[in-house]
């Protein structure tokens, strides 16, 4: 089997895409917006592709990075190779032979405000699963489009579900599961799109132990597809959580990836038997957090959380909370992570975690007054507010949680999963290549390895996990106040402040 591309001897720049500098990245995007972001070094490789002989395009980067960088371009669509490129190998299809019981599945999809565009492609897709045994239920939580008179008249074997007043994303779903008949709940959202035997690979997938609570499809970008959204989550020991393997070129380098920390339920298949077991989601939340802290709990009473690498459900990164007001979405945010924090963790990583969000909130906050943000200020404050109003209720919940542990169960053990995460390769919308990670990442990859030798400047070491704390941020501001003087640590100090905003509205 085919596992390395060959370099092409012509590539050419694929003029759907435009570039444009936004201030920190070149952006290639088409004419919807749609693209991906890179640093100078991978726009140069890009840019040099006029449609000379890929051996001339050397623009004074060393010949194994323009090789790799140019595969990478080509497999993610940016460079027009001469010769076809060789599809990629999922592996011989699976038929249903093996499985030697069809539970219920019970697909469960939340509409809210405008869904129908979204459900044009998310309902004949569920509709089109090779799995046979399937319930589809349609929770129309308030939409304010046609989208519930659209599904019953093009789509009359989907059960619409109305919500009797606009829930969140926990109590949405809660709905659903408690009218749902399946064995089996998959949840997903509306702006999703799943290839045919998505169901049946989380079934197969589910069916090998009746320990796995939750099953983790790969989550792709619907606009880029050949970029992964999500295979679970991480979160890491400095707060931050996000996607795992958000932004990287899905080449299959990922698929040997088994147990992983939490779920994201965009996309998540659930054991029946362990909801009611251990209780529907925690509807406190609204939305953000809410699907991570059922995981947890997951976790904790001795469940297992698997990614099923094989089922393969597409996403429109962000479509369905862009509609949110920002500081809407950034004071769940601030609370919500709080409250998960706190309620499941153990004291000692509870404790830090607090700490290393009061820290981030007040830097955020005096960021925002600087700034004459004060809405963003005043939504620091009031989340703060709400936090500490509900400190009673969510220490309680976290005696109630803490005492289910299973006797397996082991925080660090939990932790360690987080682990085999990488850095997130994302700049807001865009997935983003940059050359540290062409040189870290994919240049170790078989399948985008150079034909030349590398260059002393590309033997740097792989992107490994999340670092414990981060790069020292001391450090670069002291190197920017020397170089720059007060404005260049200024501005590098805001722009990093926005980055962690953008973070936290996901």
């Amino acid at each position: 089997m085919k596992t390395t591309d060959t370099l092409d001897p012509c590539y050419r720049q694929n003029d759907r895409y435009r570039p444009h500098h936004d201030g920190t990245f070149w952006i290639l995007s088409d004419a919807d917006g749609w693209g991906l972001g890179c640093d100078e070094p991978v726009y140069r490789v890009w840019s040099a592709f006029d449609g000379r002989p890929t051996a001339e395009v050397i623009p004074g980067l060393s010949a194994a990075f323009v090789e790799c960088t140019a595969k990478v371009l080509a497999r993610a669509g940016m460079l027009l190779p001469s010769l076809s490129l060789a599809p990629l190998a999922r592996g011989p299809a699976n038929d249903l032979s093996d499985l030697q019981t069809f539970p219920l599945v019970s697909v469960i999809i939340l509409a809210s405000r405008q869904a129908r565009v979204h459900l044009e492609t998310c309902l004949p897709s569920v509709l089109a699963q090779t799995y046979p045994h399937l319930e589809v239920i349609l929770v129309d939580n308030q939409t304010t489009d046609d989208s519930a008179a659209f599904t019953r008249s093009n789509f009359p074997q989907v059960r619409v579900l109305p919500t009797p007043k606009p829930l969140g994303f926990g109590g949405a779903n809660n709905l659903a599961m408690k009218q749902a008949r399946g064995e089996l709940f998959f949840l997903i959202n509306e702006d999703t799109e799943m290839e045919p035997d998505c169901v049946a690979e989380c079934v197969r997938v589910m069916l090998r132990s009746e320990r796995i609570a939750i099953v983790a499809p790969k989550m792709k970008l619907y606009y880029m597809r050949g970029f992964i959204n999500s295979m679970g989550n991480s979160t890491h020991p400095n707060g931050q959580s996000h996607d795992n393997f958000i932004g990287y070129l899905d080449v299959g380098q990922f698929d040997g990836t088994d147990q992983v920390f939490t779920a994201c339920f965009g996309a998540a298949m659930l054991r029946r038997s362990a909801v009611e077991q251990i209780g529907y989601l925690d509807e406190k939340y609204f939305v953000y957090y809410d699907d991570t802290d059922w995981s947890f709990q997951a976790r904790l009473r001795g469940y297992d959380i698997v990614a099923a690498p094989r089922a393969v459900i597409y996403h429109k990164f962000n479509a369905t909370v862009s509609a949110m007001a920002s500081t809407f979405k950034l004071g769940l945010i601030i609370h919500n992570r709080l409250r998960f924090a706190w309620k499941n963790f153990d004291f000692a990583r509870a404790r830090r975690f607090l700490w290393i969000y009061l820290k981030e909130d007040i830097g955020n906050f005096l960021w925002a007054l600087s700034t004459k943000r004060f809405d963003v200020a005043r939504t620091y404050v009031r989340s703060r507010l709400r936090w500490v109003a509900s400190w009673p209720e969510v220490t309680f919940r976290r005696w109630q949680v803490r005492r289910a542990r299973h006797p397996t169960f082991s925080d660090d053990a939990a932790f360690a999963l987080n682990d085999q995460s990488l850095l997130p390769a994302m700049y807001g919308r865009y997935p983003v290549l940059m050359a540290p990670l062409i040189r870290g990442h994919y240049m170790r990859l078989d399948r985008f390895r150079p034909e030349s030798s590398p260059a002393p400047e590309d033997l740097i070491p792989a992107v490994g996990p999340m670092p414990p704390f981060g790069p020292s941020l001391a450090t670069k501001a002291w190197r920017a106040l020397k170089s720059r003087g007060v404005r260049g640590l200024l501005a590098d100090t805001q722009n990093y402040l926005r980055w962690r905003l953008d973070l936290l509205h996901g």
